[in-house]
């Protein structure tokens, strides 16, 4: 639950910083988990069916991961390309009512 108030808002610059961190501690802890499933299988020493098929169950996790990492950075970076482009006229808006009080004072 604290990590729910240290997360950044999205308008907060560090805000792809957390993310990257985000993701890559949850990506290092499914690799540390997996490790020690097979640590665990080797310590019970079933049979060898029990370690080849959490390698193929592994295998599925791993493909549905990489097809949302990369649907994730898509959308990440055509919403980037997006922010890029400027608006016709929405440039000019904060700074004429800045020139306007700069003037008068």
């Amino acid at each position: 639950m604290l990590a729910l108030h240290l997360k950044p808002r999205k308008t907060d610059e560090y805000r792809k910083y957390w993310n990257m961190y985000h993701h890559f501690l949850g990506y290092a802890l499914l690799a540390v988990i997996s490790v020690n499933i097979f640590h665990g299988i080797d310590i019970l020493r079933p049979d060898h069916s029990w370690k080849w098929a959490y390698v193929g169950i592994l295998g599925v996790f791993a493909v549905i991961a990489i097809a949302l990492e990369i649907y994730t950075w898509a959308k990440f970076l055509t919403e980037d390309k997006k922010s890029k482009t400027v608006k016709p006229g929405s440039g000019s808006g904060g700074t004429a009512a800045t020139e306007t009080q700069t003037t008068t004072s």
